[in-house]
């Protein structure tokens, strides 16, 4: 996924550029020699004027200002032999707005998203960051490793420039936000308009989907006693976001199965627009090794935390498969499920003897080997059936 000079003409109006002082000396040579002069070009070219015959936007240009993309295709268009998009990118000095906004300064053209700062650029910028409404990129992170590594993809995608940092919070210059909405990311508040993760990321290969999860549980994840759990709000509409969908789908590509996306969380906010909270679990031993191989973390502690629970099975006297009582339940499953087509945890209770209690945590456990799976998870009796059949079914 690249973006070109000739993929930001759609929004021309808004994108403003500067040429090396040189081109710019040949382009007005190109002109005269012509046209004689920059008033017989103006006219010809049916450039608005003032009482001196000169177009003020031209002269501004050539004396060092930047023009909009539009103005600049249109000055060129006489000498397109010579000025092609491959040339112009290559003498661009500026990219930015028509004022404030900050700068890209020696824009690195094209804009690569298929490598790994670009895919880390995409992913910090649906989790711990985003596009604010008046279009600068943000991203607020309080680990100093993490707001660095974005910093440096930043720069390392789009070239030099400026960023503005308060406290845990950077923020990126307008220009850039624009591009990553030509890429498909919207502005403004993610849990209101529910992004999606571009198509391009399913395409990559395992190692970038894994740079793209990276970030993401960074930002989002923690690693809890029993699993690794991402959580995402969207607004109300009974349906997990589009977000935490996707994340389902690449941790899946890499061979990593999940639980959920169930809802764990439905609330009203200051603003009176009802929000749902929606959870992702990673569970098993193998699907939490091959987390920690595969994927992993920057931010320290949670690398600690995720090593420590791996180190601890190794020394767990009563690993699942080997503990009688959940061979025996996990049997009543497959009974009742055979039998019903679903299991309720009232009817693994009665069927197996044990207490509601009990059966809970049992049927819990079964769920977080992956061996059972929710059917209904946001209705009551919540409805289990087994994960095998999920997955075959799916």
């Amino acid at each position: 996924m690249e973006i070109r000079l000739k993929d930001l003409k759609q929004i021309g109006k808004e994108v403003y550029v500067d040429l090396e002082y040189d081109t710019k000396l040949y382009l007005r040579g190109c002109i005269k020699k012509k046209f004689s002069s920059l008033s017989n070009f103006s006219r010809k070219l049916g450039l608005p004027v003032d009482k001196f015959s000169r177009n003020n936007d031209l002269i501004h240009f050539f004396e060092g200002h930047k023009i909009s993309l539009d103005f600049l295709h249109k000055i060129i268009s006489p000498f397109r032999k010579d000025f092609n998009d491959d040339f112009i990118e290559s003498k661009l000095t500026r990219l930015g707005v028509k004022r404030r906004g900050g700068e890209i300064l020696n824009p690195k053209f094209p804009f690569k998203f298929d490598i790994k700062e670009g895919v880390r650029v995409i992913s910090s910028a649906l989790h711990d960051g985003g596009i604010s409404n008046n279009g600068r990129p943000t991203y607020k992170n309080n680990m100093k490793i993490m707001r660095k590594q974005v910093i440096d993809s930043y720069v390392k995608v789009f070239g030099d420039l400026k960023y503005g940092e308060y406290g845990p919070s950077i923020s990126f210059p307008k220009i850039t936000g624009i591009i990553l909405q030509v890429v498909g990311l919207p502005k403004g508040k993610k849990v209101m308009n529910n992004p999606k993760i571009p198509n391009f990321i399913f395409k990559l290969n395992d190692n970038l989907k894994s740079i793209f999860l990276k970030q993401a549980f960074d930002d989002e994840g923690c690693v809890r006693v029993n699993d690794i759990s991402l959580n995402l709000s969207v607004k109300a509409n009974g349906k997990p976001s589009n977000l935490i969908s996707g994340l389902k789908r690449l941790l899946q590509d890499v061979g990593i199965e999940v639980n959920g996306p169930y809802m764990i969380l439905r609330y009203i906010p200051k603003d009176n627009i009802t929000r749902e909270k929606w959870a992702l679990s990673i569970a098993s031993r193998k699907d939490l090794e091959s987390f920690h191989h595969q994927i992993g973390f920057d931010i320290q502690y949670k690398k600690i935390k995720l090593e420590n629970k791996l180190k601890s099975y190794k020394t767990n006297k009563y690993q699942a498969k080997k503990n009688k009582r959940y061979l025996e339940i996990l049997k009543s499953f497959k009974d009742l499920f055979k039998k019903n087509g679903f299991v309720t945890i009232n009817s693994l209770s009665e069927k197996s003897g044990l207490t509601y209690h009990y059966t809970k945590q049992l049927i819990w456990r079964l769920e977080r080997e992956n061996f059972v799976v929710r059917i209904n998870p946001d209705n009551c009796p919540v409805k289990f059936k087994l994960f095998e059949d999920h997955k075959k079914n799916n």
